[in-house]
């Protein structure tokens, strides 16, 4: 919980409530989920859809060591960003095709 405690602190919490918030926060977590395994996501699939929105529009078929370059990644995981944008927006073209043609 020391991380908790020291965010709390970063957001201008008083030292003494940061830390029995902490402990709180701490005991409440071990007595409702201890001895289970829970995932908390961290909305990767929502800001990677949006990275990858972003290079789609960006890629002009020649530029793949730009993108690259703009995103931190290797040209094979830029190509991967245009191929998941891609399939993406085809899906939502898809659907909406079928919702017009059922109406």
């Amino acid at each position: 919980m020391e991380t908790f405690r020291q965010e709390l602190l970063t957001q201008g919490v008083p030292q003494e409530i940061a830390e029995e918030t902490a402990a709180l926060l701490g005991d409440y977590l071990a007595d409702v989920w201890g001895g289970t395994s829970v995932n908390f996501p961290r909305g990767f699939a929502a800001s990677q859809a949006k990275a990858d929105a972003e290079a789609l529009a960006l890629y002009d078929g020649s530029n793949l060591d730009q993108l690259a370059g703009q995103f931190g990644v290797s040209e094979t995981c830029a190509l991967g960003m245009v191929v998941r944008a891609r399939a993406r927006a085809s899906t939502r073209e898809a659907r909406e095709d079928e919702e017009q043609t059922a109406h």
